[in-house]
């Protein structure tokens, strides 16, 4: 597949002018196809492998993974999403966040909400990706989300126990009867702005389910404040035509155990020697080991990630 050349004002046919009229009209697109479910399951365990690891800065193991992890980083990035965003919001952008959902068994509910009301942005204009991980179905929790609903500014109140967000829209404001749901095969992403409501139901099932986040601005949106002191925003189409936001490049590749993605259509090649065998086939052991315990700590490790220090969603 021919990369995205990302210098360039010319960008792939990614969306039609209708598809771009539906965006303006309902605040989402998609689901779209940025790889097949075999080749999710392929990069799978490297998503895995960075979820069971802290970040060198902080030990919030689901937030912003695209500063210290290049297989993160490249699945965000995919021109599959980024010539979709181009389309969409013109052809300079920053990666501003990124987030994993991690949703097992019993997790709660994420509360119907706008983006924009929680994020410390100016102008709050934010083009969201949400990808598919693992499968996103109605028994696990699959994101919903309200057409048309990005056209009014939702009052927010404080949210109800059973809501993993301590805020959330207001339920009079509303109406849940137009909801779509958003299913998705591994490998699916969507597309969605700032404003347009949203949320997902807990998990009934005993399947995980995994989605990632993307947000990218625009060059005159300027960040207030910054997640952490190794926060900085990466280039991932066009220029910083206002340079109003610190940047760095995207993280290197680094060992076995953080390789880079597969070309789309491989399966990913382990032909190391010696030492490098054994590492990677003692970390199999250790994730067969920790498999039952991974996925409630990383339940536990988001519910930190989703707020901030006055306990409101990041």
């Amino acid at each position: 597949m021919k990369p995205l050349d990302r210098t360039s004002d010319s960008v792939p046919a990614a969306l039609s002018a209708a598809d771009v009229e539906r965006f303006r009209r309902d605040g989402y697109l998609g689901p779209y196809t940025l790889c097949s479910p075999d080749e999710m399951a392929a990069l799978r365990p490297a998503i895995e492998r960075v979820l069971e690891t802290d970040p060198p800065a902080s030990h919030n193991r689901v937030h912003n993974r695209h500063l210290d992890s290049r297989a993160v980083y490249d699945l965000t990035t995919d021109p599959a999403i980024v010539a979709r965003m181009v389309a969409l919001y013109g052809p300079d952008l920053l990666l501003w966040r990124t987030n994993f959902f991690v949703k097992s068994r019993g997790s709660k509910a994420i509360p119907w909400h706008q983006d924009f009301h929680y994020w410390p942005l100016e102008p709050p204009v934010i083009i969201s990706a949400w990808i598919a991980v693992d499968p996103s179905t109605r028994q696990n929790g699959n994101l919903q989300v309200i057409p048309g609903s990005h056209r009014t500014i939702v009052p927010h109140v404080e949210a109800t126990p059973d809501m993993q967000f301590k805020v959330m829209a207001d339920a009079g404001c509303y109406d849940p009867g137009d909801l779509i749901d958003l299913e998705m095969q591994p490998g699916e992403f969507i597309l969605f702005n700032e404003r347009t409501l949203h949320h997902s139901e807990p998990n009934h099932s005993d399947l995980r389910r995994i989605g990632l986040a993307v947000r990218a601005i625009i060059p005159i949106v300027k960040v207030l404040e910054y997640d952490s002191p190794d926060h900085a925003l990466q280039i991932i189409h066009g220029t910083d035509t206002m340079s109003l936001n610190r940047l760095a490049p995207p993280p290197a590749a680094k060992t076995i155990l953080e390789d880079p993605l597969p070309e789309k259509g491989a399966l990913p090649e382990r032909v190391e020697t010696g030492a490098s065998i054994d590492r990677y086939i003692q970390a199999g052991k250790e994730r067969k080991r920790h498999n039952k315990d991974r996925d409630r700590n990383l339940s536990e490790t988001m519910q930190e990630a989703l707020y901030d220090d006055q306990g409101l969603p990041k």
